[in-house]
């Protein structure tokens, strides 16, 4: 019974995990931060920074709020994105053109930390 306990917090915690990455990718994507997510909660940035840091749990009705806030489905702070894996992949056998050229802020979506990334050119085809 414990071991099935401890299989069971597990789960949790890396489903909070998931949760404050995925909030940190769409705010990144949005162009907002912690304080405006807080404005929006109605708490203080205290408490948004506790939930992203794991210290305070995120509940259905923040993955709610937080969706009508940022326009995304509440599910999709549920699910793993794997940042890792390449995101965009250009036709074979094509020579990428300057026009491929895009700020790295216009997709810092897929990056966990944008605003280190911010001002740096990627190359996507």
């Amino acid at each position: 019974m414990r071991k099935q306990n401890e299989t069971i917090a597990n789960i949790g915690l890396t489903l909070q995990t998931t949760i404050s990455r995925n909030m940190r990718m769409a705010l990144g994507y949005n162009a907002k931060n912690q304080s405006d997510l807080a404005r929006a909660f109605g708490v203080s940035r205290t408490t948004i920074s506790q939930k992203m840091v794991g210290k305070v749990n995120w509940t259905i009705e923040d993955m709610e709020r937080a969706g009508r806030f940022l326009d995304i489905e509440p599910a999709w702070f549920l699910r793993s994105h794997d940042i890792d894996a390449p995101q965009f992949v250009g036709p074979v056998g094509l020579e990428p053109t300057t026009g491929g050229l895009l700020p790295i802020s216009s997709l810092s979506f897929f990056v966990e930390r944008p605003r280190e990334l911010r001002g740096r050119l990627c190359l996507c085809t």
